[in-house]
């Protein structure tokens, strides 16, 4: 599975009323384990530099909302109108919800509000990020290193002249647009087409104004992929022979497709590691046997004068199951253990080193995927906060 962007991600909200300081979203129901993208652009009063905006949500817990940029008045040189700012958010558990955004004041509050709903094969991350403003040009241009393959760019624009809709640039992808007011606020939300960064390499997030604006904040953000599992990952692996031939094993790593036939007077054995589908199959007067290791789904057929043989445990080790007791209940966390390619995750030790040595007390050292925040025992948007600590039974 690669980056993409969830189906839930409602419409770019607006607020073209100068005295309502809020834009809230429709409801939504993103995935858990998606990464919200909050993008907002907004008014301000000259000449005030307005406070910083706050974000919520209507969940009964809230999610974690982080800041990456807000960019404003006294950001930098040039000193320009209008503010722009970017956040993100981990989804712990899917519920629908909507998110408002509170100007920090003034008497022009007009404001555009997007939320892209990111999801991966776990929770995506986020990468480089920056921000900026100008006071002329009719184009709005940034480019970062991207710091991994398969990242997605964004960009966000606030043109306080107001000079119109804009218009995504080269590679890029609207994902909003407009003008507040006819005079207010001229917004811009825009994406790269797709995840096409490359790690080390440069890439380019840019819009075009339909003329030159003296007042604009801008602000940009890379949201990263997955990390691919150590291994060699989602291959399809295929091992033949047709006549009085003898097939090596057809071998790989996580998430793989293996398949391996013969079609006449010839042997064959499939292995595997975790989580592979394994085919085999014999044609005629051959004989196969069809081998595998945890979460397997292991096929073996035989059409004529031909054997099947799947060596009992255990050759064919049964599945590993890691299980914790959480209130009170044995919760399967088996799918949340690492380990390196090839590699049992889970170390065990027991009985005595020696002879003359006393006999130890058993450990169990196993290596959990904690980039969810759920095993910390202090993370109050944790799947198990308050079920976690000492002593937690584990088997």
């Amino acid at each position: 599975m690669a980056l993409s962007i969830d189906s839930s991600t409602p419409a770019v909200a607006t607020n073209a009323v100068p005295a309502t300081t809020t834009v809230t979203t429709a409801s939504f129901t993103p995935p858990a384990n998606a990464l919200l993208l909050i993008l907002w652009s907004a008014n301000s009063t000259r000449p005030n530099d307005p406070s910083a905006p706050s974000i919520t949500d209507n969940l009964g817990t809230h999610l974690t909302y982080t800041r990456q940029q807000w960019d404003h008045r006294s950001s930098g040189s040039p000193t320009v109108d209008a503010q722009a700012a970017i956040w993100t958010a981990p989804v712990v558990t899917s519920a629908a919800m909507t998110i408002t955004v509170t100007c920090g004041g003034g008497s022009f509050n007009d404001a555009a509000l997007a939320v892209i709903v990111l999801k991966d094969t776990s929770t995506p991350t986020v990468g480089a990020s920056g921000a900026g403003r100008q006071s002329s040009g009719t184009s709005v241009s940034a480019t970062y290193s991207a710091t991994a393959t398969g990242s997605w760019g964004f960009l966000v624009v606030a043109d306080w002249d107001a000079v119109g809709s804009e218009t995504a640039g080269s590679g890029m992808t609207s994902i909003g647009t407009g003008t507040l007011n006819s005079t207010d606020l001229s917004y811009g939300i825009f994406r790269r087409t797709t995840a096409d960064g490359t790690n080390g390499s440069n890439t380019t997030v840019s819009c075009t104004l339909p003329s030159s604006s003296t007042n604009v904040h801008y602000a940009y953000i890379e949201v990263k992929p997955t990390p691919p599992v150590t291994g060699d990952a989602t291959q399809a692996i295929t091992a033949s022979t047709t006549a009085d031939g003898r097939v090596n094993p057809a071998r790989g790593d996580a998430t793989q497709a293996i398949t391996a036939t013969t079609s006449a007077t010839g042997s064959l054995g499939a292995r595997g590691n975790t989580s592979q589908a394994i085919t085999a199959s014999t044609v005629a007067a051959g004989s196969l046997g069809a081998k595998g290791n945890a979460s397997q789904a292991i096929t073996a057929t035989t059409v004529a004068t031909g054997t099947v043989a799947k060596p009992p445990f255990p050759q064919s080790p049964l599945a590993i199951t890691v299980e914790l007791l959480l209130g009170g209940t044995w919760t399967d966390v088996t799918a949340r253990t690492r380990g390196k390619s090839g590699e049992t995750p889970i170390a065990i030790t027991r009985g005595r080193t020696g002879e003359g040595a006393a006999t130890e007390r058993s450990t169990c050292t196993l290596t959990f995927d904690n980039r969810t925040g759920d095993f910390s025992p202090r993370n109050p948007s944790g799947q198990w906060y308050g079920l976690l600590g000492r002593n937690t039974p584990i088997r």
